[in-house]
């Protein structure tokens, strides 16, 4: 699943700090996204991410 948010930064420190599995790193790509992956607890992944 894709999810939008306005800064994704924000949201990726917050599930850090809140011991969320992260399954994929903080990064810029080249299609013009900054996103990064996170398993919920149903084993599904989910991708944050905003536009650059």
């Amino acid at each position: 699943m894709w999810i939008f948010c306005p800064d994704v930064d924000v949201v990726h420190a917050d599930l850090v700090a809140r011991g969320a599995p992260m399954t994929g790193r903080l990064a810029d790509t080249p299609l013009g996204l900054r996103r990064f992956t996170v398993t919920d607890l149903a084993g599904h992944q989910l991708n944050f991410f905003h536009y650059l």
